[in-house]
């Protein structure tokens, strides 16, 4: 009997084990497909994030490797027709001097005059505001150049034509409108005075090369001048965007502030320009400038 009860109890507990075995078998087939459903789900999840991803930095490399972008497009037409009228607001030494209202031509250079406007405007914040008037002459005065056209990490220019004047060139040679009022509003274009450039030797890497250096800047399309008078001098170097339709007065005003000197008949001057004088390159930049500090305040749209 001993020996039956210990037969009887072996195979009850084989036949035990046998189904406990088959149900973690099977127990561990259901998990195992329910992982795979969700390794799959996950890989899915992962892929799509992967591909969005992907997409986004193809979208900001484009983005970044775009050369500067032109934004004139019909929209630009649009806008300059419906806002043709802004102000710049001039401060004499902190104080309120005047304002002057000008209306935009509405002409064929469209580029020139989108730009002008953004720079007004202070499209991505560059703009005129805080400008200096950097030259007050006997026909015209001279709103300076901005420094840069991008505050951004990467440089990218928002403004209209890009960080160089190379885009309004074209609109300069086909633009038949002549400085011969007073009242005229235009950007330079192209430097007046021609850019004096000189050789020197330099020491690179325990080597002596010649160098070529340029005295001055190349304008980069962004620096004003308004006539007050006719003035022929700036045809063919600025292109003209627009007409004061409001403030000639403070123009005028402006013009009769007290200047440095312009001394370029100087015998001493011209000998100093003729021998490679730094001091005498010093000087020239500084001649007609208003002794008083004349800043664009602020501007915007009329």
């Amino acid at each position: 009997m001993d020996s039956l009860y210990r037969l009887n109890n072996k195979a009850c507990l084989t036949t035990h084990f046998c189904t406990r075995k088959r149900q973690i078998q099977h127990q561990k087939g259901k998990d195992r497909t329910r992982n795979s459903g969700r390794a799959i789900v996950c890989h899915s999840i992962t892929v799509s994030r992967r591909n969005h991803l992907t997409q986004a930095l193809v979208s900001v490399s484009v983005l970044l490797a775009t050369d500067v972008p032109i934004r004139y497009t019909a929209h630009a037409e649009q806008e300059i027709s419906q806002q043709r009228r802004v102000f710049f607001d001039i401060a004499v030494d902190g104080k309120d001097f005047g304002r002057i209202e000008v209306e935009l031509l509405g002409s064929k250079a469209k580029i020139a005059e989108q730009r002008f406007l953004d720079l007004v405007q202070g499209v991505q914040g560059v703009g005129y505001r805080r400008s200096k008037v950097a030259q007050l002459l006997d026909t015209y005065i001279t709103v300076g150049a901005l420094p840069s056209l991008s505050y951004e990490a990467n440089g990218r220019v928002l403004v209209t034509g890009g960080p160089t004047a190379d885009a309004l060139e074209d609109e300069l040679d086909q633009s038949n409108l002549k400085h011969d009022a007073a009242g005229l509003v235009s950007i330079n274009v192209r430097p007046i005075k021609s850019l004096e450039s000189k050789d020197r030797l330099v020491a690179i890497d325990g080597k002596f090369v010649n160098v070529t250096e340029v005295l001055g800047q190349q304008p980069n399309g962004t620096g004003f001048s308004i006539t007050t008078n006719p003035s022929p001098e700036l045809d063919g170097f600025n292109i003209i965007v627009g007409k004061v339709v409001g403030g000639i007065d403070i123009v005028e005003e402006l013009r009769n502030l007290p200047r440095v000197k312009n001394n370029t008949s100087s015998p001493f001057f011209q000998a100093g320009k003729k021998s490679g004088d730094k001091r005498a390159n010093v000087a020239e930049m500084s001649f007609d400038r208003p002794f008083s500090k004349v800043i664009v305040k602020n501007c915007g749209a009329a």
